[in-house]
Formats: structure tokens, C-alpha cells, sequence
């Protein structure tokens, strides 16, 4: 019941009991008995001189003045000022407010980035809030958020409130809520408009050559992409599937496309620079490249990774070559498998041979190289390939038998996605199919929505 200490509200404000903190003398109705022993607080009638200034220099550090109620001046000099509680921003032009923009639902104006920002990044002060009868008094007030004085009706929110992934979504997204999404993500993808068409083709989708130069990817196509994402957005596969956004919201085609921008980023690093769907072969010893290791690189071995209860069986019998390989000069033949009737041993590969009597003829693009035909072992003590089929494919490298059995129970044969491809009868489907030719990207977006995008 004590009081503790006298605080002055700021020259031409006057204490709103109501509200609780200094505000305009128009705004305000003072009782004698309420009146401080401040001499220069204007009277309950509206002051005679003109409106304040905004933003006046003069005011104390921690308590900015509030915009008047009826400035239709913008006093910041940037395109954009906040509204009442930085719940949306004017549009600025020539010193002037021209139309009134109200951020998402569950965002506020961000002044010093000049966009809409989630709550918790921005500091929305009395200085930047709009012509309202809430700005703060030099002892910040206890709520963060005022309600807005009768002066200024709050501005009305979107008409679709737009779902917070972060926070969680209490219902689930529905399918056509989903298609919308998707539709505007690849709308996004394909628009020259958005820019994003032009970088995936020539920026994005491109491929180191043998000479050092880039150029567009032979292997990696846009368009079976794009059929990718959109049956990995549509479908559910184990509970997930590919997150495209919750609805045609701005914030949520903003999501989608980043959720595509870090699995490409991704794949990029992996397989698409380059321009192959299989391993390379790049594990070497003394300089040469193991034929071996296919079984398995740096150590591993493929077929031994066998956790999952939906792995594949390794069949000895299976034989198997790679569709792609890379092409720098001296590069090694592409990957193969077989059994030791087909390949008794191993050699390694050469990359600092001269192709046979001059002609490279031991795959397509062979510009140096050559088999050396003793036997070689790997890093793991193989000099054989029998049921070594199990390499890394697609996009995003799929490997072993346990992922290529996860990829068949749920994508392949044991599903209703691609009932007539069998990855463990034909692992190298994800490669080499003239059907299905997004699979190399499907396979990598199965990964991704297993294993690394965090929405479920």
C-alpha cells in the first residue's frame, strides 16, 4: 500500500488510470484526485498546440513517444511502418501511409528487418506502434501486448489462419489442403517469376564435366523431380511423407520450398555434381581402385548391413553392372557385381593407365584408365563381388540390404506405390528404370522423410 516512488510520464503525456500507462491528453480523463503534482501536465482538455511529433529525440531513452492518433505520416523514413502492436505495417511512399498490411496470423511486423517475424525475434517499442492509444509508458507496462485504445480499430487478420508446424497443428492437414501446397510449391518450381525454374536448370541441376566446366545434368532431370515430390507429398509411407505445406499460404510455400532446397543441396553434394544415379568407385589403395568394392567402401560392407526384420536376402547368383559411372579422365569402370563363376577374382583399376592399344572402349565417355587383373583386395580383404549388389543408388545414396529392403516393403513390391518393381530382386531399378524414371529421386526423398525432415 506504499508508494515506493514518483515516475513523470514523458513532456505532453498525461497518466491513464485506465489503461495504465502515459497516454495522450485527448485520450485521457483525469480526476482531481488522480492528478500528480506534475506542474506542466496538461489539462483533461485536449492540448491546443499541435499534435506531438513522433518519435520525438527528446523523450527518454527507454520510453520512445508514441505516433498521434491521427498522423497519416510516416516519420521513419522506410517503406514500412508498424501498426498498432507491430500486428501488420503501412505501406510508406513519399512520407505518406498508403495502404495497411496485416501480418500472417501469429507474426508481427519486424522493424529493423522490414518483414513479418515470429514474435519471440521481435521487439516491437512504443516508438514504432501506430497511431493507438497503447504506446508504453516510461516504465515498460506489465502486459506485452495491450489492447489497442478505441482511437484505432485492430487490424483484421487473415482470412485463413495459417498452422504453426513449430507449435504443432491440432488437426491434421487435410489431402486437398495438401494438393493446394503442392500445387503452389511447383507452381513456384516451374515459374520464371519466382526465379527458382531458371537456378534449378542451369544452377541447380548441373553436373561437373571432365574439363572442369558445368553444364546441365544428363542423369538428374527436372521434370521426374518434380513427379517425385509430388507422389512423396500425396502419399503416406510409414506415417510421413514429403513436406510440401499445410496449405497455399505464403509462410508455408516458404517452408515447402525449403524443405526441397536442403534435400537438393543434399543430393547435390551426393550424386548430382556428378552426373551419376551409382557409386563411384573411389575408395583407393596405392593409388589404384579395388573392383572390390562394391562389396563395400572404406571398410564397410553392404551386404552385411542386414538390422531391419524387411532386409533383402543376399542371392550369390545375382549379377548385376552400373548404369552410371563418372567420366573424369582416368575415372573407373562402373561398379558390378556377380558370382565367383562369373568373377573368380578381382583386380583394380588403373587410373593412371593409357586405354588399351589407344581405344577406350571399356565403357562409354572412358577417356584413360585400365583393368589391372591381379587380384585386389579391398579395404575390407574382399577379392570377389559375389552378392556385393547392394551399392549406394539415387539421389541420395541408398545402400545396403536392410534400406533396400525398407525401400521394397514400403515403395516396391510389398506395397501399393510401385508393385511391379522389386529393389530386392533389382536394386539397380532405382537406376536403370525407363518406366520409372523418378525413382532416382524418389529414393532419396524416401530417406529424407524417413530420416531427416523433422515434420511428421
Amino acid at each position: 500500500g506504499e508508494i515506493l516512488g514518483e515516475i513523470a510520464c514523458p513532456d505532453g503525456l498525461l497518466f491513464d488510470v485506465n489503461l495504465q500507462y502515459c497516454n495522450w491528453p485527448e485520450q485521457v480523463t483525469c480526476d482531481a484526485g488522480e492528478e500528480d503534482d506534475t506542474s506542466d501536465a496538461p489539462t483533461s482538455d485536449p492540448a491546443p498546440s499541435p499534435t506531438p511529433e513522433p518519435s520525438e529525440p527528446s523523450e527518454p531513452e527507454q520510453t520512445p513517444a508514441p505516433a498521434p492518433p491521427s498522423e497519416d505520416v510516416c516519420s521513419s523514413g522506410q517503406s514500412m511502418e508498424p501498426t498498432a502492436g507491430c500486428l501488420g505495417y503501412y505501406q510508406c511512399a513519399n512520407g505518406e501511409k498508403l495502404d495497411e498490411v496485416a501480418c500472417p496470423d501469429g507474426l508481427l511486423f519486424d522493424v529493423n528487418l522490414q518483414y513479418c517475424n515470429w514474435p519471440e525475434q521481435v521487439t516491437c517499442d512504443a516508438g514504432e506502434e501506430d497511431d493507438t492509444s497503447d504506446a508504453p509508458t516510461s516504465d515498460p507496462a506489465p502486459s506485452p501486448t495491450p489492447d489497442p485504445g478505441p482511437s484505432e480499430p485492430e487490424p483484421e487478420p487473415e482470412p485463413t489462419p495459417e498452422p504453426s508446424p513449430e507449435e504443432g497443428n491440432p488437426s491434421e492437414p487435410s489431402p486437398g489442403d495438401v494438393s493446394t501446397a503442392l500445387e503452389n510449391l511447383l507452381n513456384k518450381v516451374q515459374s520464371q517469376d519466382s526465379g527458382f525454374n531458371a537456378v534449378s536448370r542451369d544452377g541447380i541441376l548441373v553436373s561437373e564435366q571432365p574439363d572442369g566446366t558445368w553444364a546441365k545434368s544428363e542423369v538428374y532431370k527436372l521434370e521426374d523431380m518434380m513427379a517425385a515430390v509430388e507422389k512423396m507429398a500425396l502419399i503416406d509411407v510409414d506415417g510421413k511423407s514429403f513436406y510440401v505445406g499445410e496449405d497455399a499460404s505464403e509462410k508455408e510455400i516458404l517452408y515447402g520450398r525449403v524443405n526441397l532446397a536442403a534435400f537438393l543441396s543434399q543430393a547435390m553434394q551426393e550424386s548430382i555434381r556428378y552426373d551419376v544415379c551409382d557409386e563411384n568407385n573411389w575408395d583407393a589403395i596405392n593409388g589404384a581402385f579395388p573392383l572390390s568394392n562394391s562389396c563395400g567402401q572404406l571398410g564397410q560392407s553392404y551386404q552385411d548391413y542386414d538390422e531391419s526384420p524387411y532386409k533383402c536376402s543376399v542371392d550369390p547368383s545375382m549379377s548385376i553392372k552400373a548404369s552410371t559411372n563418372a567420366k573424369w579422365w582416368g575415372a573407373p569402370q562402373p561398379l558390378a557385381c556377380g558370382p565367383t563363376s562369373e568373377y573368380p577374382s578381382t583386380g583394380q583399376w588403373d587410373p593412371t593407365a593409357s586405354c588399351a592399344n589407344g581405344e577406350c572402349t571399356v565403357y562409354d565417355g572412358q577417356l584413360g584408365g585400365a583393368v589391372d587383373d591381379a587380384p585386389t583386395s579391398n579395404q575390407a580383404g574382399r577379392t570377389d563381388v559375389e552378392g556385393c549388389c547392394w551399392w549406394g543408388r539415387g539421389a541420395i545414396q541408398l545402400t545396403g540390404v536392410s534400406n533396400y529392403g525398407i525401400m521394397n516393403h514400403f515403395m516396391g513390391k510389398d506395397s501399393g506405390v510401385y508393385p511391379d518393381v522389386d529393389f530386392c530382386a533389382n536394386p539397380e531399378a532405382v537406376c536403370s528404370s525407363t518406366e520409372h524414371p523418378e525413382l532416382k529421386w524418389v529414393s532419396g526423398l524416401f530417406y529424407w522423410t524417413q530420416s531427416v525432415q523433422s515434420f511428421e
